[in-house]
């Protein structure tokens, strides 16, 4: 059973999306006691989009579906009780350039997050580093806490899946919250590996015709569904189709 796309769901599933992204970030090692996850409800135009996003003060480790704030694309809270994150712009300002993203996730990987303050590229080196790609590195490791900055976020992701943020954390975006968690292991497996190799000697890259193969073969929504699954059931959370 292929999980809904944002719009199609309600603001109760939608809430639950992100509490439940948010946890297995947290529970999974792929984050820490900050990052945020939202998703896009498209509206009639731009202005009148809305997304549902974890706030700024609850504990990542035990957010709840009531816990997750609606804000619009100025960042202005809509419903619910917590403070916007001091960073929502990372998140309007790309949903503004990238009419094709409808989920986001900013998070501190430990693996991840040393590529963005070497000069090493984080590139593919295994099958999981494909699904998401090369990595960019924004120049910039202070928080992403107006607009411009956020603009200039989105310009250095560009039409990608992630992008690093020098000595901070990552961002990654999808069409799908499954796709996104899906995306957010990828990344740190491949960073992790890649790591693990540079001990032995100096890894050798996946080929762009091996990328697009992998990618070909595997860059769909049931794998998306199914890293969302295994990792829920490590945690006590519903499966992708149980909770969409």
């Amino acid at each position: 059973m292929a999980s809904a796309t944002p719009a199609a769901l309600t603001a109760a599933q939608l809430r639950t999306q992100v509490a439940h992204c948010c946890l297995l970030i947290q529970r999974s090692g792929l984050g820490d006691y900050s990052g945020h996850v939202s998703v896009r409800v498209p509206g009639a135009s731009l202005s009148e989009d809305r997304i549902y996003i974890n706030g700024r003060l609850t504990p990542r480790g035990s957010l709840r579906p009531e816990d997750i704030l609606c804000c619009n694309l100025d960042g202005e809270r809509l419903e619910g009780n917590d403070l916007p994150p001091a960073e929502i712009a990372m998140h309007t300002r790309i949903y503004r350039a990238r009419p094709d993203v409808q989920c986001i996730a900013h998070f501190h990987p430990p693996h991840a997050v040393l590529f963005s303050a070497v000069n090493r590229p984080l590139v593919p080196v295994f099958l999981k580093g494909a699904m998401v790609g090369p990595v960019p590195v924004h120049d910039d490791p202070r928080h992403i806490g107006s607009d411009e900055q956020g603009d200039a976020l989105a310009r250095t992701l560009g039409n990608g899946r992630a992008v690093l943020l020098r000595g901070h954390g990552v961002v990654v975006v999808g069409r799908t919250v499954e796709e996104v968690f899906f995306l957010s292991v990828c990344l740190e497996e491949n960073a992790k590996r890649y790591r693990e190799c540079l001990a032995l000697g100096e890894p050798k890259p996946l080929t762009p015709e091996e990328q697009a193969d992998i990618v070909g073969s595997g860059y769909k929504q049931e794998r998306f569904q199914k890293i969302w699954d295994y990792y829920a059931s490590l945690y006590g959370l519903p499966a992708a189709a149980d909770r969409a």
